[in-house]
């Protein structure tokens, strides 16, 4: 059931210009694998997390992204940069294209995050995310919200930079969906900054697909 805070996206196949490329099934099968060691990878280093100290924990974490991004032929730009804010929390809002966004705003400044809940579910990812410190959102109950809200602010008032989708769903980029209000009031009930990031997905002929307004850091897919 929709409300304000589970939107429905219009997006769908007809937002693509057509003629995107395709890749063979041994490099999709080969893509797929080395995806899945990134993450069994990732796995055994979990571990080791609490011994390695937090700078330790912040390079394996952008190991872990970077190599998933480059298992999906993915090339990470960066234009501007994601600076920490002097050990206060960081609330970062970001645009939601794709479940790749999480994997390129970690491979640049791994943080934490908040997602829906079904996540959890995820094979393999979903507990590596959990792990990750994620705070959940039941979308589906707006009488829980409140309850986010007030963890969201918690989390960034002991510290931590966490980002957020407020648009509720994904959106192609050519549209953009209306950000919500109540995840910003987590910010202002803590304190803390907010900085704003905007994603773009480009072909490797340089397309832009989808088409979006403007952009901090920008994954380009290769073929």
């Amino acid at each position: 059931m929709s409300h304000p805070y589970m939107p429905l996206s219009p997006c769908g196949p007809d937002c693509l210009d057509g003629g995107e490329p395709t890749v063979g099934r041994a490099r999709a099968v080969g893509r797929l694998a080395a995806a899945i060691g990134v993450l069994l990878g990732a796995f055994l280093v979990v571990p080791l997390l609490s011994l390695i100290g937090w700078r330790g924990r912040e390079f394996a974490a952008r190991t872990v992204f970077r190599g998933l991004l480059r298992a999906f032929g993915v090339r990470l730009t960066v234009t501007g940069s994601l600076p920490r804010s002097d050990g206060r929390g960081v609330l970062v809002v970001t645009n939601h294209i794709s479940w790749l966004d999480v994997a390129a705003l970690n491979a640049v400044r791994p943080m934490r995050a908040m997602a829906k809940t079904d996540v959890r579910a995820w094979p393999v990812l979903g507990s590596l995310i959990a792990r990750a410190g994620t705070v959940f959102l039941d979308r589906e109950s707006l009488r829980k919200l409140p309850g986010a809200v007030a963890e969201l602010a918690r989390v960034l008032r002991a510290g931590s930079m966490i980002y957020v989708c407020p648009e509720g769903t994904t959106w192609c980029g050519r549209g953009m969906g209306r950000f919500r209000p109540a995840l910003f009031q987590s910010a202002i009930d803590a304190g803390v900054p907010v900085r704003p990031v905007a994603l773009r997905y480009h072909l490797a002929d340089g397309r832009e697909t989808p088409r979006p307004r403007s952009s901090a850091t920008r994954p380009s897919s290769t073929r």
